[in-house]
């Protein structure tokens, strides 16, 4: 059984996803079934924006759990974070210290799971799943750009992890995945570039950072994706 008491002695991957996965308490060795909400889904090449000469920056990131710092997702989450910063190409090199003359990224993701997770799931427990439980966590992203002259750019996304045990019926537009840990990768792949793109985009980001954009000519709203598309390792 997996219990609030337990969150010591989890891996610090399981510790990414505290919120949910570590209050839903399920009897024997049964498990939660794992789905994302595919509502955000892979920046097409017709959305991107090319950045060409992009600004070195002092990449600063943080994990927090209901808006408390958790050092343990962090030190989990940051290693993820910066590739993903360096394939966006928005910006150039990363420093963990602050540049001369240089500007900071600042990404910052709060989970927030839903409120009364654990009784339920120590409810479904009881009934061996019959009751069915459907819980999650809601990640909001916001992802901060402060050129060493002038105003901050900010741009935020927010992402569902929803977790499925027993007999119930799931909310429309998710996708089963394999469980948290791509979950988490994806979360992470999926704002960061949506939110850094977004800070490409924007008209101030130029004279900003010093850096060459092409704003794309986008194409007609694209369909759904069926199914999200995590990371490549």
């Amino acid at each position: 059984m997996v219990s609030i008491a337990d969150r010591g002695r989890l891996s610090v991957r399981r510790i990414m996803l505290a919120g949910c996965a570590a209050t839903i308490a399920i009897a024997g060795a049964a498990h939660a079934a794992v789905y994302v909400e595919n509502k955000l889904v892979e920046l097409t090449a017709a959305e991107k924006v090319a950045v060409t000469n992009p600004p070195p920056v002092q990449l600063i990131s943080e994990f927090q759990t209901d808006g408390v710092a958790n050092a343990k997702a962090t030190k989990y989450a940051s290693p993820i974070i910066e590739k993903e910063v360096a394939a966006t190409g928005v910006f150039g090199a990363t420093s963990a210290t602050p540049l001369a003359n240089g500007g900071r990224l600042t990404i910052l993701m709060n989970d927030i799971p839903d409120k009364g997770a654990a009784k339920k799931g120590f409810a479904a427990g009881l009934t061996l799943g019959l009751a069915g439980v459907i819980a999650g966590d809601t990640y909001d992203v916001t992802s901060t750009y402060t050129p060493a002259n002038g105003a901050p750019i900010v741009k935020v996304e927010h992402y569902r992890i929803i977790f499925k045990f027993g007999n119930k019926t799931l909310p429309p537009d998710v996708v089963k995945v394999k469980g948290f840990e791509e979950a988490a990768k994806t979360m992470i792949h999926l704002t960061v570039s949506h939110t850094l793109n977004a800070i490409a985009g924007d008209p101030a980001y130029p004279a900003a950072s010093g850096a060459t954009v092409v704003i794309p000519v986008a194409a007609a709203a694209p369909a759904p994706s069926p199914a999200a598309t995590a990371p490549a390792s």
